[in-house]
């Protein structure tokens, strides 16, 4: 068999398991939990800023459900799911954000960069809050409830699929009050 026909079926095969290596890598990297029904862990953390000098509960004045949103600076897949969380939150879903193991100048430049869904962002420098809410990495997304319980757990990027087919119809069951 000619050198050149081996070199283009060697190509070929390397470029089909690249493909099929990065469909299964994407398939693998999001987890979700079933139903949730926990308490989100109220204590006061450092709104985001260069000093990180306010702080809030982020059990707080919770009146509708939201996500609350685990990113980072270093993140890339943030950035890919940043496009859509802007989307969700033009069309009125509250999203919150924490901020995870990042430096707060980092954070605000890559939010003055690529803008920010985010209604309220905490900072979570050294990944405490996060640990308690069984966080891996970034991204990673909470749904919250009126009354501020964990009622899913989503890790993994979230882009219109995974909303349309997995948040969606979670969020719509605990944002229609009960008669």
């Amino acid at each position: 068999m000619p050198p050149k026909i081996i070199a283009f079926g060697v190509i070929l095969f390397s470029a089909a398991l690249w493909v099929a290596g990065g469909y299964i890598l994407r398939e693998s990297q999001h987890h979700d939990a079933a139903m949730l029904d926990y308490p989100l862990p109220s204590e006061l953390l450092p709104v985001l800023s260069v000093d990180n000098k306010e702080y809030l509960d982020p059990t707080e004045s919770i009146t509708k459900p939201f996500l609350l949103n685990v990113w980072a600076s270093w993140c890339v897949s943030c950035r890919t799911e940043n496009i859509h969380l802007k989307h969700l939150q033009m069309q009125g879903i509250r999203i919150v954000g924490l901020n995870l193991r990042d430096d707060p100048r980092s954070a605000l430049s890559w939010l003055n960069q690529y803008g920010s869904p985010y209604a309220v962002i905490f900072s979570d420098a050294e990944g405490a809050y996060a640990e308690k809410l069984g966080v891996t990495g970034a991204p990673e997304t909470f749904l919250i409830d009126r009354h501020g319980a964990v009622r899913f757990h989503y890790q993994g990027l979230i882009d219109k699929r995974v909303w349309d087919q997995r948040l969606l119809p979670l969020y719509s069951a605990i944002a229609t009050p009960k008669p």
